[in-house]
């Protein structure tokens, strides 16, 4: 999985951040498991590239027209998930390092990262939280800014 930050909200006219804002989110020993400072300006993708990146990660449920994401049917997610804890369980009981093995197998860690309404989280936490904003018809997302990190 590619290493990004999406900057997202629901809010269209979304002021775009600078890599340096992230800075905060990114201290010594940070939950995300990524270098301490600042993102990288997107090097190795154009914007065009990492917005495909995050279509083809989000899968059902989800459309990108532009740089607005469309929440049709967050729910479509949760069996997703459901299958691929199944599908990487075994590993789990077999891992030297289980916490490892949970940050970076089932939290994600060290892929997509969102930042949504000043919130850091995994794709797959904010896959799971969309499913709560669906539920208060919250559907649309304008992505903002785009960063890589180490």
């Amino acid at each position: 999985m590619e290493q990004l930050i999406f900057q997202l909200s629901d809010d269209p006219n979304l002021e775009r951040l600078e890599a340096w804002e992230l800075e905060r989110y990114f201290h010594a020993n940070n939950p995300f498991w990524v270098e301490e400072g600042e993102p990288l300006e997107l090097e190795n993708f154009t914007r065009e590239e990492a917005i495909n990146i995050l279509k083809t990660e989000l899968g059902k449920g989800y459309s990108i027209d532009g740089d607005t994401v469309a929440a049709t049917d967050p729910r479509q997610y949760i069996p997703t998930i459901v299958k691929h804890l199944q599908d990487v369980a075994s590993s789990g009981l077999t891992s030297d390092y289980p916490l490892g093995w949970w940050k970076k197998e089932v939290c994600q860690y060290r892929g997509i990262l969102i930042l949504f309404n000043e919130e850091m989280m995994t794709l797959n936490e904010f896959m799971l939280y969309a499913v709560s904003l669906h539920n208060d018809e919250v559907n649309t997302f304008h992505i903002g800014s785009i960063f890589e990190y180490c």
